[in-house]
């Protein structure tokens, strides 16, 4: 794992990045740590990186508002994430209520050819290997009419670069 990573963003035209979030690729929104939110934030995103289906093309964070609510916020394709990340973590002992703010993105086939256009541009640049084979995507791709999101975690500036240049010209033969 990397150390050290730093919230990076870059906005180009119709594309936004947002890369250096660390960690295992679900966000946590900054609180004022103490141990039981430090616990209870390690139990949230584990309970979110094990929802069936969440993947390379979904985004999610969260937030403790209270000792037992936790917001849920990002974007995911379909709808069972949204509805799956809400119920796991009612399952949750000590959470009594979640803030569903996940958005599910619309249907589009042009979406859908911009995300794996993405994706191979992304993840087929050379020594990309080691993001390619976590079991967390840490590049993950939002695509929402035609824009598109880079969110996730990369190792250095560099690669940040490579990944954003890839992205911005994968329709560039």
């Amino acid at each position: 794992m990397f150390k050290g990573f730093r919230k990076v963003s870059l906005g180009i035209s119709s594309m936004v990045f947002l890369l250096g979030l660390g960690g295992t690729g679900i966000a946590a929104a900054p609180t004022v740590p103490s141990a039981k939110t430090s616990v209870l934030s390690d139990q949230v995103r584990l309970e979110l990186i094990r929802i069936p289906y969440l993947g390379v093309f979904d985004n999610l964070s969260f937030a403790l508002k209270d000792s037992d609510t936790v917001a849920l916020y990002g974007q995911v394709m379909l709808p069972i994430v949204k509805t799956g990340a809400e119920a796991a973590l009612l399952r949750l002992p000590g959470i009594l209520k979640v803030e569903n703010n996940i958005e599910v993105l619309p249907l589009s086939s042009n979406d859908d050819g911009i995300r794996l256009r993405t994706y191979y541009a992304v993840y087929s640049n050379t020594g990309f290997d080691r993001y390619i084979h976590k079991a967390i995507p840490p590049i993950r791709i939002i695509v929402k009419n035609g824009h598109v999101t880079l969110e996730g975690t990369v190792g250095n500036e560099l690669d940040k670069n490579m990944a954003v240049f890839s992205a911005a010209c994968r329709h560039c033969g």
